[in-house]
């Protein structure tokens, strides 16, 4: 499916997720007309004004018709959000979630149990085209319904369907949070580098570009493990070797990232009210 042949698909919310969402399908073809986008404040309108060329509407509009619905607002403002949309939900609207710990019972309590509802954690590299999103649905979708989103989504990236809504607060801590990760490393060895006597220009062009260059070396050879894209960098007794040791000494990193990847499954939790 081409995003060229989309009708009716309105988007609510234009946060960072939203905006990237946003360009990821203006940029594979999705048509400006076909597309509606409810937003919240003055500063998103602006934002979508001179990036985008494109207008929000009032949540307050009962002509909107919407084929597909994607709710790409905070979890704490979904109850209002959902009430506020329903003048523009029939039982056909597909609707999709970005919402980080909203549940489907929560889901289905605002909305009826007619539509057709999906979980969706994708990742802000859908603005390029390089996200990763999971999906998941409480109801068995036909073909053409699955593919359908399937395809929405693959437009920005890669995409996985999981069969347990329990795990998807885990896929959250990985993917959909993932991308902050990588940044906060990058940013410490910046900071490292700074601390040590290299100017702030140099610091940053060499953490940056060795953090795109190893993404970019990995996607490239997908049939090597990372394992063996880290041993190929490794030379015994060399350099490497001896930050690793330090890195990988009783688990070290391994630990610390397994703590924060809890804690953001726990805050998952508590904004599913577990």
């Amino acid at each position: 499916m081409t995003l060229k042949l989309i009708k009716n698909l309105t988007i609510v919310g234009a946060g960072k997720m939203g905006k990237a969402l946003i360009s990821g399908w203006l940029s594979n073809g999705l048509s400006r007309e076909e597309l509606t986008i409810i937003g919240r404040d003055i500063e998103e309108s602006s934002i979508l004004i001179n990036t985008f060329k494109i207008k929000l509407t009032s949540s307050e509009e009962k002509n909107i018709k919407s084929d597909i619905l994607v709710l790409a607002v905070k979890p704490q403002v979904m109850p209002d959000v959902l009430k506020k949309i329903s003048p523009i939900i029939d039982s056909n609207t597909i609707i999709i979630s970005i919402a980080a710990g909203i549940t489907m019972d929560f889901m289905r309590s605002h909305v009826g149990n007619e539509n057709r509802i999906i979980r969706a954690m994708p990742n802000t590299p859908a603005a390029i085209g390089k996200g990763m999103t999971v999906l998941f649905s409480d109801k068995e979708l036909n073909n053409g319904e699955k593919g359908f989103v399937t395809d929405l989504m693959s437009s920005i990236g890669k995409v996985s369907w999981i069969k347990k809504e329990n795990i998807m607060n885990l896929v959250t801590a990985i993917s959909g949070s993932g991308p902050a990760y990588f940044f906060h490393l990058t940013e410490c060895l910046i900071n490292i580098a700074k601390s040590e006597g290299l100017d702030k220009e140099l610091a940053e062009k060499l953490s940056m570009e060795t953090f795109i260059g190893a993404a970019s070396l990995a996607e490239k050879y997908k049939t090597m493990s990372i394992e063996e894209h880290r041993i190929n960098v490794t030379s015994p007794g060399g350099t490497t070797e001896a930050a690793l040791n330090e890195l990988m000494s009783q688990n070290a990193l391994q630990d610390l990232m397994y703590k924060a990847v809890k804690s953001a499954v726990a805050r998952g939790n508590a904004l599913s009210g577990k």
